[in-house]
């Protein structure tokens, strides 16, 4: 469930968005099994929104590379946010690390960081 503050609501977020996103990482356990599964052979565990194929199909949609950096700010909070209710001890945090290809484009990748 999202919580929606008055800073979201206020801003010019594509709430939309924020739904689809949050909903489409945190459904059906696909992090946490990840998670869990990686805890075995490591103590940290990264999430790469933009490569992974469960969010393929927001991936294609034109708007997934067009949304604001306040947006990705909120959803990516709130993904975090909803994790700690999971993992409720270990370290989570999420970070946008940007990559450049050698004709200087960059692409900016969005990780949930969950660690032990």
């Amino acid at each position: 469930m999202i919580e929606y503050s008055r800073e979201m609501l206020t801003s010019n977020c594509d709430l939309d968005f924020i739904s689809i996103i949050v909903n489409r990482v945190l459904s059906h356990n696909v992090l946490t099994n990840m998670a869990l599964k990686n805890f075995k052979n490591s103590k940290k565990t990264v999430f790469d929104i933009t490569t992974d194929e469960h969010c393929r199909s927001i991936r294609h949609e034109r708007l997934y590379h067009n949304q604001n950096e306040l947006t990705w700010k909120f959803a990516l909070e709130t993904i975090v946010k909803e994790l700690k209710k999971i993992f409720i001890d270990a370290n989570i945090y999420y970070e946008n690390k940007e990559i450049f290809d050698i004709h200087d484009n960059i692409t900016i990748h969005r990780l949930i960081m969950i660690e032990l």
